[in-house]
């Protein structure tokens, strides 16, 4: 990772990201009950309160709900209002009623007022006079959980996806098993498990309706921005082509344009990427979205950077930082400081560079977000290896290729990519069991109905035992091909080992004659010298690589699958190491190998702890065993 990849940013705001919590509120949701046939209009908070403070208290609570429920292009001046008035009603009760509780909690979520959504909440769980609205309380969790997940508040979002899992164990609806599995999954995507957020996630899309395109959608992004913060850029363009698939763009949250932008800057798109942000800012303008924005601001300008157009890079992340600061969003001010000293570090900017992200290390450790980390310490190494300070540039590398290998190296990749090819074949499975089943049943009826069924299920025996007969022979005359082809292995692998052996007696035989020669050379005149020292030359040069070309195409053609199992492990090794691996499986020594690649044993040992590396094998470890085992 040469740079901080703009995917750090999808993390940044998600006001909207972590929409799993939505698909529960929505679904118990009546349309109805949101007027959809009224203008965006301007909110004028002085009008609006007097118009509060003229109606009855009993009756206030409901007029909350129709602010809430009405369109305005302000939303600011709405959130700041409702937060206002919820904060002055929670010690005064009267006229709320379960119901009404209930709606407002799913409303301000629904319009996606978070702070107002987070003060409804916290009221509802623990009602200052008392009162216990229990039928609410899950709808008030679910806002929490999502108002955490936004803030990336790791801690908080625990204990409120703990609380969904008590509800669960109760309530066992598949609605509340849905928003569970899909916070849980946010849950363990911001504490880097990314194993255990896929299983979740995909449990969630396994308890979706496939006429719930939304949240088809929803749950596909969530998958696609964990493999971005993988730098699993296959994957992630995957699932947001299966998004795209499930409904048409223009009936898309307006989210997932940054996700598409993202991938395009990664893949180099360029022009795509400017059209998305500049759809997506525009959008977000005219719909007054202030945190996705902020958002779409700081990604343009992360466009901007990799462009080399330093000065409007550094203007849409100064436009995102007021965004945030004037919301609060501290963990977006974090990522555009991040983002801030990418572009100093471009412009080769060091000193500044380094200030910048020196000013957010506390800020770092708190949030301790693994993605972010990587980034930070990557960023931190480059720059104070610019600086000529060695001493702080290896120790934030080894920070740095910790955090990578542990949560997007190789091996999380597999275990995830092994996990779903085998979740998808028990799906399969599953499927023709279900068509077998119901193949038999048809045929228990007919066999009700007629003797001439009874007859047919009789002709089925009998072809069935043909079958089988005939795939008992098949299956014996397979086991003498693997034994044919086995011991043709064996005389093959017996071939290359003798021809392997005659190498090494040939390179032992002029070793011992060079060794003559050398001896024979002192006690020759200084005149004969010359001739037998190009004589030695040439006995002692290194021979063409047409044995190792030789013996590698003997190798392959016993040992077929050999470097593909390696390759799976590591793609990192150098056909040099790869062919030092196929003589450890043969069983060679280190002194053997030196001879036969004209080398000497310290420098094959040193490649063998080389290889032991790449293959991330633990000192207790035996190489050649386990090369050996393949």
């Amino acid at each position: 990772m040469k740079n901080l990849k703009p995917k750090h940013i999808l993390y940044c705001f998600l006001i909207f990201s972590a929409f799993s919590s939505f698909l529960f509120v929505s679904c118990n949701r009546q349309k109805s009950e949101v007027p959809t046939d009224l203008k965006e209009r301007d909110f004028i908070t002085k009008e609006i309160q007097s118009e509060y403070l003229q109606i009855k208290p009993s009756e206030q609570w409901g007029f909350l709900l129709h602010v809430i429920e009405r369109p305005y292009k302000n939303t600011i001046d709405v959130e700041v209002w409702l937060s206002a008035r919820i904060e002055d009603k929670k010690h005064n009760t009267v006229g709320l009623t379960e119901t009404l509780l209930q709606e407002l909690n799913v409303a301000a979520f629904h319009k996606e007022y978070m702070q107002a959504a987070e003060k409804l909440a916290r009221f509802t769980l623990n009602t200052p006079e008392g009162k216990v609205y229990k039928k609410p309380q899950v709808y008030a969790i679910v806002n929490l959980a999502q108002y955490f997940n936004d803030l990336r508040e790791k801690d908080s979002l625990k204990k409120y996806v703990d609380l969904l899992n008590n509800y669960v164990k109760i309530d066992s609806t598949k609605s509340l098993r849905l928003v569970y599995h899909a916070n849980k999954a946010n849950l363990e995507n911001l504490q880097g498990n990314f194993f255990q957020a896929a299983v979740h996630y995909h449990k969630a899309i396994d308890l979706t309706e496939s006429s719930e395109k939304l949240k088809l959608v929803t749950l596909y992004h969530n998958l696609a921005s964990m493999y971005l913060d993988m730098d699993y850029l296959d994957k992630a363009k995957t699932y947001i082509d299966s998004s795209l698939v499930i409904t048409s763009f223009d009936k898309y949250p307006t989210y997932l344009y940054n996700s598409l932008g993202i991938i395009q800057t990664k893949t180099k798109s360029y022009k795509e990427a400017e059209k998305t942000y500049q759809t997506i800012i525009r959008i977000t303008k005219e719909k007054k979205i202030p945190g996705l924005l902020a958002q779409s601001y700081a990604n343009y300008g992360n466009l901007k950077r990799r462009e080399g157009n330093y000065s409007e890079a550094l203007h849409y992340i100064q436009l995102s930082d007021s965004l945030c600061n004037e919301m609060g969003i501290n963990f977006g001010i974090l990522i555009n400081k991040i983002n801030r000293a990418e572009v100093y570090y471009d412009q080769k900017k060091y000193n500044e560079a380094a200030s910048t992200l020196k000013l957010i290390e506390n800020e770092i450790k708190r949030f301790d977000m693994v993605e972010i980390n990587k980034g930070y310490y990557e960023l931190s190494y480059r720059i104070y290896d610019a600086l000529g300070n060695t001493n702080l540039a290896n120790t934030y590398y080894r920070a740095y290729i910790k955090n990578k290998e542990t949560f997007t190296g190789d091996l999380p990749r597999t275990v995830i990519s092994e996990w779903e090819l085998s979740r998808e074949r028990e799906r399969r499975i599953q499927l023709n069991a279900q068509q077998i089943q119901l193949v038999l049943q048809q045929k228990q009826t007919y066999y009700l109905f007629s003797i001439v069924i009874i007859l047919i299920v009789l002709g089925v025996v009998m072809v069935y035992f043909m079958v089988k007969k005939k795939h008992l022979l098949r299956q014996e005359q397979l086991k003498l091909k693997h034994q044919k082809t086995a011991f043709e292995l064996e005389i093959k692998s017996k071939e290359l080992l003798i021809k392997s052996l005659k190498d090494i007696s040939i390179q032992q035989s002029k070793s011992s004659i060079k060794e003559d020669l050398d001896s024979v050379l002192k006690e020759l005149p200084s005149e004969y010298n010359t001739k037998f020292k190009r004589l030695n030359t040439k006995l002692t040069a290194s021979e063409p690589d047409a044995f190792l070309v030789d013996f590698e195409n003997r190798f392959i053609g016993v040992y077929e699958v050999f470097y593909e199992k390696l390759k799976l492990i590591t793609t990192d090794l150098t056909p040099n190491e790869l062919i030092l691996c196929a003589m450890l499986r043969l069983n060679y020594t280190s002194k053997e190998i030196a001879y036969l690649t004209n080398r000497t044993v310290r420098t094959i040992e040193n490649s063998r702890s080389i290889i032991r590396k790449k293959l991330q094998l633990n000192t207790e470890a035996n190489l050649q065993q386990f090369i050996m085992s393949l």
